[in-house]
């Protein structure tokens, strides 16, 4: 099992390549990305919206401090 920060940096390493592959790639099609990575937010909005209310309820389980609003 990898550690946090080896996750991190393998995170990191990945948006890098991938940072570099959007900049040679057409205003075009980096538009078309987007709009599409919208639609995928948009079309999950139910399932995200679920997931963070379970992560506060876990947190508060937890007696994390409330996040700063």
């Amino acid at each position: 099992m990898q550690s946090s920060s080896d996750r991190v940096l393998t995170i990191v390493k990945k948006s890098h390549k991938a940072a570099i592959k959007l900049a040679q790639i057409s205003g075009t099609k980096r538009r078309l990305g987007i709009l599409a990575i919208a639609e995928a937010i948009e079309s999950s909005c139910d399932e995200i919206l679920e997931s963070n209310t379970i992560d506060l309820e876990m947190s508060r389980e937890m007696a994390i401090a409330e996040p700063i609003a």
